[in-house]
């Protein structure tokens, strides 16, 4: 189980941690928080750490550029086949949520 929490148009860092703190029995292995004051926006992720367990996997996680940011709470079962589509891409982790992170990037919603 994981936990993930958020807002936008909120200028309160403050905030996006009172959220971490508040969900740490969702994720007790890690937690990650990105706060963007133009925006008012936070990210919050708590987790339980299944795959991707080494620092690496530390949500918010981004794309190579900086440009897309994802928390993720799933699993996704066949994600070592399509990472392995997605090899014009850099990994930074060996996590399933990255995976999806990618297939965003490409695809879309």
């Amino acid at each position: 189980m994981c936990g993930i929490a958020g807002f936008l148009g909120i200028h309160d860092r403050d905030l996006a941690h009172r959220m971490s703190n508040l969900l740490v029995h969702r994720g007790p292995d890690d937690g990650g928080v990105h706060y963007e004051h133009e925006r008012g926006l936070g990210l919050v992720h708590r987790r339980l750490s299944i795959v991707g367990i080494d620092e690496r996997g530390r949500e918010p996680i981004w794309n190579e550029d900086h440009t897309v940011a994802l928390v993720y709470n799933g699993e996704i079962y066949n994600y070592r086949k399509l990472r392995a589509k997605l090899s014009h891409h850099r990994f930074s982790s060996d996590m399933d949520g990255e995976v999806l992170l990618h297939l965003y990037e490409d695809f879309g919603t």
